[in-house]
């Protein structure tokens, strides 16, 4: 069971070490979305993506550890969560594993304030092109009476034996 913690505490360090490069990376893109500059915020976002698959991958192999030592614990449940793994850690390494969880939780925390503000920005972004384009697609619109040379459309007057004066 040892070997189970040692492999998850190397799992969390690499997990919190990913989501501190993800804070960075968004906070990066909320000074590229601020500055419009939409080359760097696709290269973020490509990069943001390449962190989030690996955080999945830890999360499958966090997972099947805690099955793992939930197995080795005879425990009934299933996926305990980080917390209720932490309790079935020897104590001198209880500390260790409680101090990468604060830090999760701090760094996910960040990362979805960031995200939220990203996320704002973005929409406001295209609120402003979806505008931009309805103000092209009105100024392309024929103003009604007019053909398309600028030339007013001239009708006939139908003239009939009741208009005429004798």
């Amino acid at each position: 069971m040892d070997q189970h913690f040692r492999e998850l505490k190397k799992v969390l360090t690499e997990e919190l070490e990913i989501h501190a490069n993800c804070v960075t990376t968004a906070t990066a893109m909320n000074t590229a979305i601020k500055e419009k500059d939409v080359e760097k915020v696709q290269w973020l976002t490509d990069q943001f993506d390449n962190f989030m698959a690996r955080i999945e991958i830890l999360e499958m192999r966090r997972l099947e550890l805690c099955d793992s030592i939930t197995k080795a614990g005879k425990t009934e449940n299933r996926h305990l969560n980080l917390q209720n793994i932490i309790a079935l850690v020897p104590g001198e390494e209880r500390k260790s594993f409680e101090d990468i969880r604060a830090s999760l939780k701090k760094n996910i925390a960040n990362l979805a304030k960031i995200n939220t503000a990203n996320q704002l920005l973005l929409n406001e972004s295209l609120k402003a092109i979806e505008k931009n384009f309805e103000l092209f697609a009105q100024s392309q619109t024929i103003p009604s009476g007019y053909k398309q040379s600028g030339v007013m459309e001239r009708k006939s007057i139908r003239k009939n034996i009741v208009n005429q004066v004798a």
